[in-house]
C-alpha cells in the first residue's frame, strides 16, 4: 500500500513541476516591417545554443517565432524586417537593422 501511495506521489509531483513555462524562452521585441511603418511590440522565441535563457545571435538569423500581448503566434522572416530590438533577460539590448 505504501509503494502505491508513493509511485502515485512521485508520478503526480513529476507531471506538476517538470513542465517548464514557455514564456521563459520569449523575449520582450521591438521591430518594424519593410511592408509598414508601425512599430510592433511583442515577444520573439530565442533560439539559445544550449538554453533559451540567454540570448543567442541566430534568433534573427532564421524565420522568428513572435507573440503579441493576446498570445497570437506569428512567423516573420529575417528580410521582411526593417528593424528589430530585443531585450533579454538581463536588460541587454540587442539590435539589428536591415536596409
Amino acid at each position: 500500500m505504501k509503494a502505491k501511495i508513493i509511485l502515485l506521489f512521485s508520478l503526480l509531483s513529476i507531471l506538476i513541476f517538470c513542465q517548464e513555462k514557455e514564456i521563459k524562452g520569449f523575449f520582450p521585441a521591438q521591430y518594424i516591417l519593410k511592408s509598414s511603418n508601425d512599430t510592433i511590440k511583442a515577444k520573439v522565441r530565442n533560439v539559445g545554443k544550449f538554453t533559451n535563457k540567454k540570448y543567442y545571435f541566430a534568433t534573427v538569423l532564421f524565420k522568428m517565432k513572435m507573440k503579441d500581448e493576446q498570445g497570437n503566434e506569428t512567423w516573420i522572416e529575417p528580410n521582411d524586417l526593417k528593424y528589430i530590438k530585443i531585450t533579454d533577460e538581463n536588460n541587454l539590448k540587442f539590435l539589428r537593422i536591415n536596409t
